[in-house]
């Protein structure tokens, strides 16, 4: 349960910043050229970190039981 917990912990921290930045880009909050560009950046800075840490969670799947699981793409 604790590498579970670890997991949840890692994965929610960029997750939060995805919806945060999001939310201030849409809302208007984020309205400066320099701070939209660096807005995104952050979004796609995180959701790399996001695309990494489930790389690992298959990784460690794979290796624990031997079995692949494909990416697949979801609808967000």
């Amino acid at each position: 349960t604790e590498l579970i917990q670890n997991l949840a912990h890692d994965l929610k921290t960029p997750l939060a910043s995805i919806i945060s930045y999001s939310e201030g880009l849409r809302d208007g909050i984020i309205t400066k050229d320099h701070e939209i560009k660096e807005s995104y950046d952050i979004l796609i800075k995180q959701a790399n970190r996001l695309s990494t840490l489930f790389d690992d969670m298959t990784h460690i799947i794979t290796l624990n039981t031997g079995k692949t699981y494909p990416p697949e793409l979801i609808q967000l």
